[in-house]
């Protein structure tokens, strides 16, 4: 115990040290907001973030050190998993590449044509929808050039299975 006390004091120490040198001030610290913003430069970034408790998205835009946050009420775990697995089990009917995520039907083309509409509404509804809102997009578009043709990216925080099988870019 002693040996794993004085490898702590000395790692603290270390860190310190290295915080002292120019341009290391922040080493190993989390990074700020207005840094995160940064990242937003060409437009938002959304992360949205699953729990069983409650699903939010948290919202990076430019020009800002603010992060914005969204509830997002309509969205629970249970249901995304269902989504996931409907997805899973349409792109496999279909043969198109798909990691595996878990037991799946397969699929026929009619299955495809009645269920993906359904699902890429409730993704709307529950996820894109109230972000877009949020962010009252018709103002980024216009006054971002580069949203205008741009092809838009969502990144999905949520379980690991989820964000290997579930995707917004349909959306």
């Amino acid at each position: 115990m002693q040996a794993h006390c004085h490898l702590t004091k000395e790692y603290n120490h270390l860190v310190e040290h290295i915080r002292t040198f120019p341009d290391f001030g922040d080493f190993l610290l989390p990074q700020n907001s207005a840094s995160l913003c940064n990242a937003a430069k060409s437009g938002p970034i959304v992360i949205v973030n699953t729990h069983e408790i409650c699903c939010n998205a948290l919202i990076l835009v430019p020009n800002s050190a603010q992060v914005s946050h969204v509830a997002l009420p309509k969205l629970c775990l249970p249901d995304l998993l269902k989504m996931q697995h409907l997805l899973a089990g349409l792109i496999q009917g279909m043969r198109l590449e798909v990691r595996p995520c878990g037991p799946y039907e397969a699929v026929s083309s009619l299955k495809w044509d009645q269920e993906m509409p359904d699902l890429l509404g409730q993704l709307w509804e529950r996820i894109a929808e109230p972000i877009l809102h949020h962010l009252d997009v018709s103002l980024w578009f216009n006054a971002v050039p580069s949203l205008r043709s741009a092809d838009c990216r969502w990144s999905c925080c949520m379980n690991q299975e989820l964000v290997r099988c579930l995707t917004l870019h349909g959306v």
